[in-house]
């Protein structure tokens, strides 16, 4: 009876261990052992939602952003906690009795960046977020230029100016995400534009309110947007935004996408944007280029195809 006693004593113990001193990020993940990163001795081991394993040493999470020292390198990775499917506490013991693990070896670490720019598809917004403290800078046909800042975890806001010609645009927009389990991710927010044609004499206002259901990984991911249109001024005309689109991850750094949008009460008919892109990325750059076509609807269907190339980086 003494015994079982002590080993309940002690299982109960390491339960509150796990509940109060398991940083309180790591409820998507499943943890085998007791996550502790001030103890430099411990050995962690990564399996991805893809199967992937890394061995090393967990050095913070910050952001849902995984900083990752491989064992016996001086190599650093990055990781998105989202990706991560199971954290292993493993002690240099273990490894000396088999464990195998990618650092050491014939076998090479993979540098397998993670995902950037996935706030949005082409142009529909997504349930991912930039992550507290992150900048990104976002270039659509060169023309079309946002800078955006993660706030908090839950929120970003976001400023674009789009100067074409006799057509200058600006937008303010603000927009709060949160993850509903692995593989659920929502997004609610505010775009506010402005337009000012300045040889038609003619200022535009919207504000434009949007949601946005995700569902997926980082890596793989199927996309639903939806937004309204209020005027603000007299010149302007309400309209109605649907979007849907996908991305999926080819291999280390590139991935396809691909989205179909519709815009209602357009001055020039109701367009419908057809992309579809290749994507080639590291930690902190993407590379969007393919084709765009552009239908308009009230004009017998016309059918204007034009390149697609779009630029994003992660400061």
């Amino acid at each position: 009876m003494y015994t079982i006693k002590i080993e309940f004593m002690n299982w109960f113990r390491n339960l509150l261990l796990l509940l109060f001193c398991s940083p309180a990020w790591l409820c998507g993940q499943t943890i085998y052992g007791e996550l502790d990163l001030s103890d430099t001795t411990d050995i962690h081991r990564l399996t991805m939602s893809e199967g992937d394993q890394f061995v090393g040493r967990i050095l913070s999470i910050q952001n849902l952003n995984i900083q990752f020292q491989l064992i016996d390198q001086d190599q650093q990775l990055q990781f998105n906690l989202n990706a991560v499917k199971a954290i292993e506490v493993l002690s240099p013991e273990e490894l000396e009795e088999g464990f195998s693990y990618i650092g050491k070896s014939k076998d090479k670490p993979k540098n397998r960046p993670q995902l950037e720019g996935i706030s949005n598809v082409a142009a529909g917004p997504t349930g991912f977020g930039l992550g507290k403290g992150n900048f990104e800078f976002r270039n659509i046909e060169i023309f079309y230029n946002e800078v955006s800042y993660g706030l908090t975890d839950f929120l970003d806001i976001g400023v674009s100016v789009l100067p074409f010609f006799a057509l200058n645009a600006l937008s303010v927009n603000v927009k709060a995400h949160a993850d509903v389990g692995d593989f659920l991710h929502l997004g609610l927010g505010v775009n506010n534009y402005f337009v000012f044609e300045l040889f038609g004499g003619q200022t535009f206002a919207l504000a434009q309110s949007f949601g946005s259901v995700t569902i997926g990984t980082p890596d793989h991911f199927l996309n639903l947007a939806t937004g309204y249109g209020f005027p603000l001024l007299e010149s302007t005309a309400a309209s109605t935004t649907l979007a849907v689109g996908t991305s999926l991850r080819t291999a280390d750094r590139w991935r396809f996408m691909a989205e179909s949008m519709y815009v209602s009460s357009f001055r020039s008919g109701s367009p419908i944007f057809l992309t579809t892109a290749m994507s080639w990325f590291n930690q902190r750059n993407r590379l969007d280029f393919g084709l765009t076509t552009v239908i308009i609807t009230e004009f017998d269907g016309w059918v204007i195809p034009v390149p697609y190339i779009s630029y994003n980086l992660k400061f």
